[in-house]
């Protein structure tokens, strides 16, 4: 029986690592977006909805419809981030990591597919 050459062997690891990794970074990434989506949800019922409403639309204490918000994602994260003491927004720049600012920024877009 003839022992399988070294390149061939060779080749089918790669095969192999390629298949592994592509699996891996697909699961990864879905439940990573999964996840990012339910800590913007989380945080915008527990910190917006008051407000805002869980949908968005409430509108209480002058807080604008977001489901219909014309902001682009760079305007809306400064909103969030900086808020608007003069409408009663807090910033909240200091109180959420970058990447709990851009998971309730992605939510508030997410709000606007629902309408």
């Amino acid at each position: 029986m003839n022992k399988p050459s070294f390149p061939l062997i060779l080749k089918f690891l790669n095969l192999l690592l390629l298949l592994h990794a592509t699996i891996f970074f697909s699961c990864s990434g879905t439940n990573n977006n999964s996840e990012n989506e339910n800590i913007g949800k989380n945080l915008f019922e527990q910190n917006c909805s008051l407000c805002h409403g869980n949908d968005g639309k409430l509108m209480a204490a002058g807080a604008p419809d977001l489901s219909v918000s014309v902001l682009d994602k760079d305007a809306a994260l400064i909103a969030i981030e900086k808020g608007s003491p003069q409408k009663g927004m807090p910033a909240y720049a200091n109180r959420f990591s970058k990447e709990d600012l851009l998971a309730i920024r992605d939510y508030i877009f997410e709000l606007r597919k629902t309408k």
